[in-house]
Order: structure tokens, then C-alpha cells, then sequence
């Protein structure tokens, strides 16, 4: 089976659920992952990227591209083209891949103006291929800027009418998609090591830690509590707050909240070990309900407590990490001179592992879209 799966994360960036399930599916069948484009617009404004094409293997089964982005629109623009010339010129870059693959993936809504408004009616297609969505996010809700999300809002909806398979990371997309159709199925996001010695920390009964250093892993945007955090660095001027990740909202400058800024994947677990506790510091909305964090995941492998927004999605970890509904609620649970730890016995991290690694994800998937394909 041949996969041709549109990302909205290029290959060689943070490792998230894309390149976690590309890798894990190019195991068994042959992947082409298409890196997002960019535009020559972008390239213009001499931010340092380039919007040339190019090819590349990870391993004899998983091949990387990137279309060129010369004469492509930026995404803003893409409603306002009528006559999806963008769309075919990027698509006839795609003519020989689209014509021979059995499955395409999208992980973003965009991607889909790659086949929007064809629909799969080009004669150039020997066979008509398994279109499968990916529902990693609330892609609508998360942008901010309105022709953005008029376009994504456009394609999400063609999306939930076309494909014959979607798979989503939050069981509220479940629950609203699967009373409208069929073939929708909850895969949730999953647990990678990125070198990490897995064994490297061990429970040796313990079963509390003190709370000093208080960290946070990921991006930073107009999603995150920044007056939570605030609230807390005024409250405990004797802790530490870390922030780790892309910032994309206010800075706040006090003394006790320092930001390091993007780390290589690989040194993700390196920071969470030197964390006393891990944060998940999100606004409370509709918002919080449609996300499945990664970052939780990989809080609970290295056996942290973890101070969590509560939300729909949080349920399924109950017991194992605190949650609070309020300002106050947050900053009681900080105030606690030590917090219990997730997991008293390395078995149970090892189930919990076992039970959340990609690996385990992408089984769920390929039974779907083999079954599916035949």
C-alpha cells in the first residue's frame, strides 16, 4: 500500500503526531510525507525561508518532499482563489504521486485544497484512492486571523463530507462526528521515547516530590493562561516557573517565570526530569475540550506530578494528575508542600506506556484503513 500523507509540520520540526505516525506506518507499507509549502510571498519578506522543492529519504519506505513554493499563495490568500490556479499548480506537482498511491492522508485542513473543488473526478487517477482525515486539532478555533479561517472552515466541512475514514485525537470530535456518519474512530495522541532511557528513572518507591521548579513544555499562545501563571509567580516568589516552547503571546516579566525557548525533541525529557512539577496552564473555553495533549503523555512517562486545566480530556487521567477549575483551585494545589507522584511502581508507568505508545496508535489505524483498502 502506498500513503501519500500531507502534514501541517515539516518533517524536521518537534516531533509531534505527524512524523510519530508516518514513522510507525512507513514500517509496514511505502509513505510519501509532504512537508507544508512555502510561498514565495514568505520568501520575499527575507525571513530566511526558502520556498524551493526538495526529496529526500528518511528510510527505503518513508520518503519526505516539499513542492516548490515559487508561484504558490500564502495560506491567507488561498480563499480568495476562485479558480484554484494555486491549487493546480501545486497539484501538478503532485501528478505522478496522486495517480498511483492508495491512501491520502490529510492532517490539516489546507492540505485538502490539494484535491478541492476536484474531488477525486481527474481521469488521471487509475483508481479512486482511501481519502482519510486526521482531526488532530480545532484548526478553526485556533486561528485567529478571519479569511484563515473562513478557507479552513471551508475545507474542515468538505472534509467531514469526503473522507472515508477520519480519525480524531478528542472523544468530543468523536462524539459530534460519529452521530453524522460512519467509519470515525478515536485514535488519541501517543507516547514516543526520542532516545530517552526509558529506565533511567526508576520509581524506587517513592511516592511524593517537593514543588520548587514548576515547568511547562510546548507552544505559547493565545491559548495559555498567561494570568494564571502570573498569579502563581506573585503567590510563590520562592518557586520557579520554566517555560519551554515557542512563545507566541505576551511576555511576562517577573523574576521567577523564565523562558528558554524551542529545544530539540530530543532534550524534551531532559527538561521535564529537572521539573519539581508539570503545568498544562490552558484558558478554560470549548477550546480546552478538543485537545488531546502530547505533552501529558510525556509528563507521566518520567512520573511527575502534574497540574493540569480540567477539561473533558482529562478524565481519562484521573487519579493520576491534578486538576483544578479555578485561579484559586490552581494555586491551592502549588501551595501543597509536596504532590504524589503518578505512578507508585514502575510497572504501572510500563502499562501506561505500553497502552500509550504510537506504536500501539498506529495498529489501531492501520486495521482501520487495511480493512478499508482491501
Amino acid at each position: 500500500m502506498k500513503i501519500l500523507y500531507f502534514s501541517p509540520t515539516p518533517y524536521q520540526d518537534i516531533k509531534q503526531r505527524p512524523q510519530h505516525l508516518a514513522e510507525e506506518l512507513s514500517k509496514y507499507h511505502e509513505l510519501w510525507y509532504v512537508d507544508p509549502t512555502i510561498s514565495g510571498m514568505r520568501c520575499l519578506k527575507g525571513d530566511g525561508a526558502l520556498c524551493y522543492s526538495y526529496h529526500y529519504d528518511v528510510n527505503p519506505n518513508l520518503h519526505v518532499l516539499r513542492l516548490n513554493g515559487l508561484l504558490a499563495a500564502h495560506i491567507k490568500l488561498q480563499h480568495y482563489d476562485k479558480f484554484a490556479l494555486n491549487t493546480w499548480l501545486e497539484r501538478h506537482q503532485l501528478h505522478a504521486l496522486l495517480s498511483s498511491v492508495d491512501v491520502i492522508w490529510i492532517g490539516y485542513e489546507a492540505c485538502y485544497r490539494f484535491l478541492f473543488p476536484f474531488r477525486f473526478r481527474n481521469s488521471s487517477m487509475k483508481k479512486r484512492p482511501l481519502l482519510v482525515y486526521d482531526k488532530m486539532d480545532d484548526n478553526v478555533s485556533l486561528e485567529k486571523h478571519p479569511s484563515i479561517q473562513k478557507f479552513l472552515l471551508k475545507m474542515r466541512n468538505a472534509l467531514e463530507h469526503d473522507a472515508d475514514v477520519i480519525f480524531v485525537t478528542a472523544s468530543l470530535f468523536y462524539e459530534t462526528l460519529s452521530s453524522k456518519r460512519s467509519n470515525v474512530f478515536l485514535v488519541q495522541n501517543g507516547i514516543g521515547l526520542e532516545g530517552y532511557h526509558y529506565d533511567s528513572l526508576l520509581c524506587a518507591g517513592k511516592k511524593s516530590a517537593r514543588t520548587k521548579n514548576f515547568g511547562y513544555i510546548g507552544m505559547m499562545g493565545h491559548w495559555f493562561d498567561n494570568d494564571l501563571i502570573r498569579s502563581f509567580a506573585l503567590a510563590f516568589p520562592e518557586c520557579t516557573v520554566s517555560l519551554v516552547g515557542p512563545l507566541a503571546t505576551e511576555k511576562i516579566l517577573l523574576p521567577n517565570v523564565r523562558y528558554y525557548g524551542v529545544v530539540p525533541k530530543n532534550q524534551v525529557y531532559h527538561w521535564i526530569e529537572q521539573f519539581d512539577a508539570c503545568l498544562y496552564p490552558f484558558k478554560k473555553g470549548p477550546l480546552l475540550d478538543t485537545i488531546d495533549p502530547v505533552k501529558i503523555y510525556e509528563y507521566l512517562l518520567v512520573n511527575k506530578p502534574v497540574i493540569a486545566a480540567d477539561s473533558k480530556e482529562m478524565d481519562k487521567y484521573k487519579g493520576l494528575i491534578y486538576t483544578y477549575e479555578t485561579q484559586e483551585e490552581f494555586l491551592q494545589i502549588c501551595g501543597k508542600q509536596e504532590l504524589a507522584l503518578p505512578f507508585s511502581t514502575d510497572q504501572e508507568r510500563t502499562l501506561f506506556f505500553q497502552k500509550n505508545s504510537w506504536e500501539e496508535r498506529a495498529g489501531k489505524i492501520l486495521d482501520v484503513i487495511e480493512g478499508l483498502a482491501k
